[in-house]
């Protein structure tokens, strides 16, 4: 699997200006649907399938920085 972009999102990125992903329809919707915050890290993936037919997935992730135990670690988002 190939990461596309990568990005520590910023409040001006939350608020309607990311200047990749919002020029997709929906990216508002999906960041509010994900509770997406300040520092998140949103990743998007490409992955090829080859199967009868050839198609290609992308993946669309959001990951927050936890401090456990004094220790920071990323963790999934799920809405």
């Amino acid at each position: 699997m190939a990461t596309l972009f990568s990005k520590l999102l910023t409040r001006t990125d939350i608020d309607g200006g990311l200047a990749i992903p919002a020029r997709s329809l929906g990216w508002l919707e999906f960041a509010r649907q994900r509770n997406v915050r300040v520092d998140d890290k949103v990743i998007i993936q490409e992955e090829i399938v080859k199967n009868q037919d050839t198609a290609t997935l992308i993946r669309i992730e959001v990951n927050r920085k936890l401090r456990v135990f004094g220790a920071d670690i990323w963790g999934n988002v799920k809405n």
